[in-house]
């Protein structure tokens, strides 16, 4: 039979350890990318019985099982699917802003450039024989050229500067990427998920939600924690991240958008529709289609 005073240690061990998680939760509380533990306690049996004798049944005490992650796979990937359509949607409003306050009306603008040279011709037509109306109205005319000229650079510099973001984006989930694959590694390398790795999951679902901000991905789990990261929200997209390798990511300039490319073939991808590149994306094509509108007004 077992000792009284050992299944009574067993136990303070036990909570020792369970109040020493909820420590370890509360010290945390601010780090980045930290999941809460939850520490979870299992019997100790005793040992099984012979031909001769009877088992007995009761017990050894308790023991600490495992650390377990709060960790819930469908809910993770409901929120960053969540995440990337906010952050899409939250960059495409703020450089759709600066492209209005680029053609809002102010005291001098395209719009009243029009007017000045349309009723500078209407002063020639009222006096066909006198120079000085004709002279403003070639004045006027070269005004409203520098205005188209004055709303094209501004346009285009709003799009190299949507270019350079893209690239940048594309940049930093190249490194990210990198990073996780070299976790993958390590998890790959340190056996089953265990108590041990519990810091490096951690790493490895904050690289996640960073990459998730930037571009709309969708993540499957191995065994031992390494993760399947695919670009898009179908599950099927071309694969960022897998097991201790990773593709890179591109951006080219085609026809007036912005295009992504994964691999070194650099093949094109339509995948990423969330997260911060998809909304420069989108902001971009918006500036094409805005400075192609100016454009055939000139003509006109």
């Amino acid at each position: 039979m077992p000792s009284l005073f050992d299944i009574g240690k067993s136990g303070l061990q036990a909570y020792r350890n369970s109040l020493a998680v909820t420590g370890q939760n509360i010290a945390n509380i601010n780090t980045e990318g930290y999941k809460k533990r939850d520490a979870a306690l299992a019997e100790v049996s005793a040992a099984g019985g012979g031909v001769t004798e009877i088992s007995d049944q009761t017990g050894l005490g308790v023991r600490v099982d495992e650390i377990r992650r709060a960790f819930d796979e469908f809910l993770i990937d409901k929120a960053r699917q969540t995440s990337s359509i906010y952050e899409k949607t939250d960059a495409y409003v703020n450089e759709v802003k600066d492209l209005e306050n680029l053609l809002l009306p102010g005291d001098y603008n395209l719009s009243s450039s029009i007017g000045d040279f349309f009723n500078s011709l209407q002063e020639i037509a009222a006096a066909p024989d006198d120079q000085a109306p004709r002279i403003v109205s070639i004045e006027k005319g070269k005004d409203l050229a520098s205005q188209f000229n004055l709303y094209s650079d501004r346009i285009n510099n709003l799009k190299e500067r949507l270019s350079n973001q893209a690239r940048n984006g594309v940049t930093s989930i190249n490194i990210i990427a990198k990073q996780l694959a070299d976790i993958n590694e390590d998890l790959l390398n340190s056996g089953l998920t265990s108590q041990a790795s519990n810091a490096k999951l951690d790493q490895r679902d904050n690289l996640l939600d960073k990459i998730s901000k930037i571009a709309q991905i969708t993540v499957a789990y191995g065994s031992r924690g390494e993760a399947l990261v695919r670009l898009g929200n179908t599950g099927s997209g071309p694969v960022l991240v897998q097991n201790n390798s990773f593709s890179n990511l591109g951006i080219v300039e085609k026809d007036g958008r912005l295009q992504a490319t994964i691999g070194l073939n650099n093949t094109a991808t339509n995948q990423i529709q969330g997260g911060i590149l998809s909304g420069l994306v989108d902001s971009y094509s918006m500036a094409d289609d805005t400075i192609k509108e100016i454009d055939n007004l000139a003509i006109l």
